[in-house]
């Protein structure tokens, strides 16, 4: 066989990103290409995926944490200690769950060089991210889906992930650079109101806007300024946005009381080299930096301020499967 057929041949078996997408559709076991991605990646190897605990890899490197966050899906509140230790530095920093965050995301983490990333998302939406980014399906930009089943194997909770979506970046970055992730959210709830679909087409809308400038800020506050503003014109707007201001505190409430739990728990920690990143959801950007420097500053308002911990469901991840992309105006930004 000549050289000239050799290399044609071998241009013509050529396995393009394409091929193999349409294979994984197709249901074709690709577990030996998995692998090497896994491998070239750092990201976890299929079996740590798959059945994975709530929890899953969250916090393996990090006893405490992992204490604490259990303690939160338990509906348990952090004990407060009577001598309270000066809180690690943090910082707060908004996001967009369904935007890509490389934009802003990417320098920052090596400007600030987080020690604990802690995260505006429930247990199970973070555990599922961490699985979506493991996976072929990320690799591949295919849309994934996510179940929790309780311990007699029933499914309890669902999500849907897309491939820019802003979770599954945060939880592999933090796997891959060992830095524990905490979830600090809940489950959302739907708001029973009749402007809650046009203010979720105009949250996303504002996310959008708001990724595209936070591109050229360079510090959480500068971002987190931006934040604020945005969010406060979205409610100047002239709408009758009542029950979505409202949710947007409670939602704000109860992030600050297991922020400022966070940072009590880690206050003694000498092994923390780096900062406290905390990441929230744009909607509480109007109210969670004044609520957290309150609990910090006036002990005294969590017992009006404070809310206690939502339980939240415990169990496995089933395998991921593919999702069918939904069009991006019915993709919700408020849960």
């Amino acid at each position: 066989m000549s050289a000239c057929t050799e290399h044609t041949m071998h241009r013509l078996i050529t396995i393009t990103p394409e091929d193999l997408q349409q294979a994984l559709l197709k249901g074709a076991d690709l577990k030996d290409i998995a692998a090497r991605l896994r491998r070239r990646l750092k990201i976890p190897a299929a079996p740590k995926t798959g059945g994975l605990p709530v929890l899953g890899q969250l916090l393996k490197h990090a006893p405490t944490l992992h204490r604490l966050t259990e303690s939160w899906l338990l509906g348990e509140s952090f004990k407060i200690p009577g001598r309270t230790v000066k809180p690690q530095a943090f910082h707060l920093l908004p996001f967009c769950p369904q935007e890509n965050p490389q934009g802003y995301l990417r320098s920052l983490l090596k400007k600030l060089k987080p020690s604990v990333i802690a995260l505006d998302a429930s247990a199970f939406e973070t555990t599922a991210a961490l699985q979506y980014a493991s996976s072929l399906y990320f690799s591949l930009g295919i849309a994934g889906h996510s179940v929790l089943n309780d311990h007699q194997g029933n499914p309890v909770a669902e999500t849907v992930i897309q491939p820019n979506d802003f979770l599954p970046a945060v939880a592999l970055h933090c796997h891959q650079n060992k830095i524990p992730l905490v979830p600090l959210g809940t489950p959302g709830h739907l708001i029973a109101s009749e402007h809650q679909h046009t203010y979720s087409q105009m949250l996303s809308t504002l996310g959008h806007e708001f990724t595209v400038q936070a591109s050229s800020c360079r510090t959480p506050e500068s971002i987190q300024k931006l934040a604020g503003s945005m969010m406060e014109s979205l409610f100047a707007s002239g709408l009758q946005l009542g029950m979505e201001r409202e949710n947007c505190i409670n939602r704000s409430c109860a992030l600050a009381s297991r922020a400022y739990e966070l940072l009590l728990a880690t206050a003694s920690d000498k092994s923390l080299k780096g900062p406290i990143l905390i990441l929230h959801h744009i909607e509480t950007s109007l109210d969670l930096p004044a609520l957290l420097t309150t609990f910090l500053q006036a002990p005294a308002a969590l017992s009006e301020l404070s809310c206690a911990p939502e339980p939240q469901p415990d169990g496995t991840l089933s395998k991921i499967t593919q999702a069918a992309v939904p069009d991006r105006d019915d993709r919700r930004l408020c849960h």
